[in-house]
């Protein structure tokens, strides 16, 4: 009686119980996946997918309309207006509320006297 492991077994490849051959299974299946993938790889970066709504990955113009729709909703800018090809001053202000409007007058406050 020997109390060595059996390596007959691992020479030729053979599972020893059902988990080895579940898990060399599932393993061949990703493999062939995985070339089936590569095999018909195509960058689709710049063409849009069928079936697929919303923006691409790095799409200029979707993020130019959504920086645009952030300054004018959430910071509450307005879209500057070219006039004649220039943009005036006053439309490059800061529209967070840090000194871009005129002070309110002060109004003395009515005070019961003794």
């Amino acid at each position: 009686m020997t109390t060595e492991l059996q390596h007959d077994l691992d020479k030729l490849g053979i599972a020893k119980n059902a988990r080895e051959e579940k898990k060399r299974a599932r393993d061949a299946k990703q493999q062939a996946s995985a070339a089936e993938l590569q095999a018909s790889a195509v960058d689709h970066s710049e063409t849009p997918v069928a079936g697929h709504r919303g923006p691409q990955k790095n799409d200029e113009a979707y993020n130019a309309r959504m920086a645009s729709l952030y300054r004018e909703v959430v910071l509450k800018e307005k879209p500057a207006v070219a006039e004649n090809g220039f943009i005036p001053l006053g439309a490059l202000g800061k529209a967070n509320g840090n000194g871009a409007h005129a002070a309110k007058p002060e109004v003395a406050e009515p005070v019961a006297g003794d």
